[in-house]
């Protein structure tokens, strides 16, 4: 009897500990630069044909785990490197399988990129309407003084803007007003 529930509890021990054996392995190890000999960080490494993989940390070290027993590619890149394939790649279960990487550096070209600017016709944020003018726009112009061309903008009869007198106009200058400090007047010139 006593024979007999050893034999039953050895039978019992021995398929827990196999239903508790992993049944994966797993890959691991360090990318450098192939130039300089340095670690690089943030390497992308996946086992091709598969959704495993990792990246590498700060010393240049992956590990990808759960691998499925196998023969694999290997396949590191990172932006700025050519990609580094190693093919037949053996895990076994319960092991570590150790891929280095060096990576060679490489020349990203690509076409001109070409951005154009567009303003808006309506502008949300300006409540206000305002012209601004350069240097060559002006050179341009059939005008003689600063008047000649203010007179030239749509809503503007003399020193009258849109119906409003003089009084009731604000004058800048390259931010600064161009109205008399005692007075409240425009400058004339």
């Amino acid at each position: 009897m006593k024979l007999r529930f050893l034999a039953s509890l050895l039978s019992l021990f021995i398929l827990v500990n196999v239903n508790f054996a992993s049944t994966t392995g797993k890959i691991s190890g360090q990318i450098k630069d192939s130039r300089t000999g340095e670690v690089l960080i943030g390497v992308n490494v996946i086992v091709d044909g598969t959704t495993l993989g990792a990246a590498t940390d700060i010393d240049g070290k992956y590990t990808i785990l759960n691998v499925p027993p196998g023969t694999y590619t290997v396949v590191a890149s990172m932006v700025g490197f050519a990609k580094s394939r190693t093919v037949d790649v053996r895990v076994n279960i319960d092991q570590t399988t150790i891929v280095d990487f060096e990576l060679k550096e490489e020349t990203l070209e690509t076409s001109e990129v070409v951005v154009i600017a567009k303003t808006p016709i309506v502008q949300k944020d300006v409540s206000s309407s305002g012209v601004n003018l350069n240097v060559k726009e002006i050179e341009n112009l059939p005008v003689v003084d600063v008047q000649s061309v203010v007179g030239l903008q749509a809503g503007i009869e003399g020193e009258s803007i849109r119906g409003g007198s003089s009084n009731e106009t604000a004058f800048l200058l390259n931010g600064v007003s161009m109205r008399d400090g005692r007075d409240n007047t425009p400058y004339s010139g």
